[in-house]
């Protein structure tokens, strides 16, 4: 939900009320913290799905210029990337394509 929740605070010129109990610094820092172990995102937060952390790299790509969003960003394509098959595919595109 933060992830979204960010892509959808970004979607347009929103200002968030000074009271406000989520900041845009605040979702990034909770999407950071919420992080696979294997440097990725996914629902459940075991393991990287790369849905989920296409999602994720979507949140946080307007911040990439914050040192701890960049790191993060970097080791998520690091794991997308070691996460395709030879084609090219994720585990998931090739079970929907090829059913």
């Amino acid at each position: 939900a933060l992830v979204f929740a960010l892509i959808a605070l970004d979607s347009g010129s929103f200002d968030i009320p000074q009271d406000s109990v989520w900041t845009r610094d605040k979702l990034i820092s909770e999407v950071l913290k919420n992080r696979t172990n294997d440097k990725g995102w996914d629902y459940a937060g075991e393991k990287a799905d790369p849905d989920m952390t296409g999602m994720a790299l979507t949140a946080l790509a307007p911040y990439k210029d914050k040192a701890d969003v960049k790191d993060a960003v970097n080791a998520a394509f690091d794991k997308l990337s070691s996460m395709q098959d030879a084609d090219g595919e994720y585990l998931i595109a090739r079970v929907y394509h090829r059913s």
